[in-house]
């Protein structure tokens, strides 16, 4: 696996991934927040408010997962969780204004360490990657979705 023609895409992928994670937690850590937190603040600013199982969803992780993060980012005023609960009751997260005030901030310094010379990348470089990745990701979730043992036997 010497030249970058020989390296497999997904191995690729992964070792890109975990330097772009740390990018994105350099960057959103300016607004105190964690990378995943920003995933939840981004996507409950995107949706409006998602109960706990459609906000898992939505990010693909398990339910199970997101029960400490959100304790935490209830008790540290970003999301708060509305509803009666309960058996059959639904209860909904949403942002509070410190949540969209750091989402907003968040945003900004995303937006600012993504440009493309920050990643080496001309502007339509930058714009095929960005396709290209999106267009990865939703064939390997189809295809993960249509074998739903996938999952398991990858964790």
């Amino acid at each position: 696996m010497g030249s970058s023609s020989e390296v497999p895409v997904l191995w690729e992928l992964v070792r890109t991934a975990r330097i772009a994670e740390r990018w994105l937690a350099q960057a959103v850590g300016s607004a105190e927040l964690t990378p995943t937190q920003f995933a939840v603040v981004a996507c409950l600013g995107d949706t409006g408010e998602l109960s706990k199982t459609e906000l898992a969803r939505s990010l693909r992780v398990r339910h199970q997962v997101m029960g400490p993060i959100l304790r935490r980012m209830i008790d540290a005023g970003l999301v708060e969780l509305t509803g009666l609960g309960g058996r059959g009751r639904r209860n909904v997260l949403r942002l509070t204004q410190a949540g969209h005030d750091a989402l907003g901030h968040a945003q900004t310094a995303v937006v600012r360490a993504s440009r493309p010379t920050s990643l080496g990348l001309t502007a339509r470089e930058q714009v095929t990657l960005t396709r290209l990745l999106v267009q990865l990701r939703d064939a390997l979730d189809d295809a993960e979705l249509a074998q739903p043992t996938t999952r398991r036997n990858l964790q």
